[in-house]
């Protein structure tokens, strides 16, 4: 079991926190800020991919790359996406300038169909602190049409303090830099040659998996801790969500017994430096 707590109601960065750190996720509900992102986000997916872009790649996969490189590069010059997302985290209850949070990152994951080993939206069951190597971080995830349990995020609360075999005892993220440069050079920059982030290597049991459904609008928050995967629609959807990571500075810096633990993680030192201050960009010093 996994509780989830659906509210429109601000949190603290302490109440929220107490809550995510001991497994429970969180739904923000119909934020002013994020119905903004979803607008312009909307906006911009439709001019890349038409009007039906949740069925456009079943229809026309020999497009996707060409469509989804033009899409990231709309995305990374839009100047009012980032505003409006900060905006949703304050309504949400965080204070901007005491958390640090990486790039706000735009994903789309096509039906299984057309979903391969190389396609970047596809992840395998991980945990993002696997990557990050940050005990405290939390995810933000939220996405920009409507969702079925077939395709959206799943969780495993059964490993929530259960080791899992995973390969972070060889995965660099150098080496994703590198794969990544290399891709965005190609005719296939959805194709990257090196998994995007950590994974999970054993068998799991998912008879006890939870599928979350969000409403566009809402945002779904939850530790980085908890392992959970991305599960493309088994026929003909395609899913665009919008997702950050960040951490409060002071739970960072005054680690507590509440926090959760690293359990089965083989890298040990923490990204940082992927991280600024939500509200004037800073670094963050440890």
């Amino acid at each position: 079991m996994i509780d989830i707590i659906y509210t429109s109601v601000p949190m603290s960065d302490c109440e929220r926190n107490e809550l995510l750190y001991n497994g429970s996720l969180i739904v923000f509900k119909q934020i002013p800020g994020m119905l903004e992102v979803n607008c312009i986000l909307d906006r911009m997916i439709r001019e890349n991919f038409g009007n039906d872009p949740m069925r456009v790649v079943s229809k026309c996969p020999d497009l996707f790359d060409v469509n989804m490189k033009n899409l990231q590069k709309d995305f990374r010059n839009n100047r009012d996406v980032l505003p409006f997302f900060k905006l949703a985290l304050g309504q949400s209850g965080m204070d901007l300038g005491g958390n640090y949070a990486d790039s706000l990152f735009l994903r789309c994951v096509p039906p299984i169909p057309n979903v391969t080993n190389l396609t970047r939206g596809k992840i395998g069951v991980h945990r993002d602190t696997w990557g990050s190597n940050i005990q405290q971080q939390i995810n933000w995830w939220s996405s920009v049409y409507s969702l079925t349990e077939a395709n959206t995020i799943v969780f495993y609360p059964k490993y929530w303090q259960t080791p899992v075999s995973n390969d972070t005892d060889n995965w660099s993220y150098e080496a994703f830099c590198a794969a990544r440069t290399t891709a965005m050079l190609s005719d296939r920059p959805s194709c990257i040659e090196y998994p995007y982030a950590p994974s999970a290597t054993q068998e799991l049991q998912s008879s006890d998996a939870v599928s979350v459904v969000v409403n566009p609008g809402d945002i779904l928050c939850f530790s980085s801790a908890h392992l959970h995967a991305s599960t493309p629609d088994p026929e003909k959807y395609s899913r665009f969500n919008i997702e950050l990571r960040s951490f409060t500075g002071r739970d960072v810096r005054d680690e507590n017994d509440s926090e959760p633990r690293n359990i089965d993680n083989a890298q040990v030192d923490p990204k940082y430096e992927w991280f600024k201050c939500l509200r004037d960009g800073s670094d963050f010093h440890a």
